[in-house]
């Protein structure tokens, strides 16, 4: 189950929540998010184990799957609608020095605006010095391909051919470097569709159908999965 909360801040444009789960589940990041653990334990499939103190990144694309949960896990997360152009590590631990710049933008997070501004520019110099080894071309590509089609059927020989891999390869490489196959990622860019149209006023049939889903039923089996609740629910919560 996961559980959202706002966190109102000074900064207008500066998205904060505060987010909880207790239950393995897997998410798609829709824009850039850095996170800090306040409470709890998690083992990701990329080989990560999040504990109090480390900083999380993600970046648009990015695929969360956390397999384990010692019980809940507590974060607090901020998104940015700028993207770094390069590709970052996924966590940085309790004791990673790079970690300062991050730890004060969550320690300015509830202050005044100038405290606030300083802290995200900080944060943006540090992140320039920063860089990881990211997906492969064609993985990108493969992502990108679904990104651009996820109302529409998708075969494998297709996004494979649209990539140059063979699709056995595709789906070796897919799963190793994104997380989950091809399929599922294509199940969350849906449901993260679905739940930007709910969010602008769209019915669930209506959401349902524009995302690509079948019909709202399979909407809902997905939603339920990966959201925590309905899309009926969750269009009721947005009134």
């Amino acid at each position: 189950m996961i559980r959202t909360a706002p966190i109102a801040t000074s900064l207008p444009g500066l998205t904060a929540v505060r987010w909880a789960i207790d239950a393995p589940y897997v998410g798609l990041k829709q824009r850039f998010a850095v996170g800090r653990v306040l409470r709890g334990r998690a083992r990701w499939a990329w080989g990560g184990i999040s504990e109090p103190g480390a900083i999380g990144l993600g970046q648009p694309g990015d695929i969360h799957k956390a397999l384990e949960v010692d019980g809940t896990l507590e974060m607090e997360v901020v998104t940015f609608a700028q993207v770094p152009p390069q590709r970052l590590p996924r966590e940085l631990a309790a004791r990673d020095p790079r970690r300062i710049p991050f730890a004060r933008l969550f320690a300015a997070l509830r202050g005044e605006r100038l405290g606030l501004e300083v802290a995200v520019a900080e944060l943006h110099a540090a992140l320039a010095g920063m860089s990881a080894r990211g997906p492969t071309r064609a993985v990108r590509d493969a992502r990108d391909y679904l990104a651009d089609h996820a109302d529409e059927p998708v075969a494998l020989a297709t996004l494979a051919d649209a990539v140059g891999l063979a699709p056995a390869h595709l789906c070796r490489a897919f799963r190793a470097q994104v997380g989950i196959p091809p399929h599922a990622y294509l199940i969350q860019l849906r449901v993260a569709r679905a739940r930007a149209l709910l969010d602008a006023g769209a019915r669930p049939s209506e959401a349902a159908i524009r995302a690509g889903f079948y019909d709202q039923s399979q909407l809902h089996r997905h939603f339920r999965r990966i959201v925590g609740v309905t899309p009926g629910q969750y269009a009721r919560s947005r009134c």
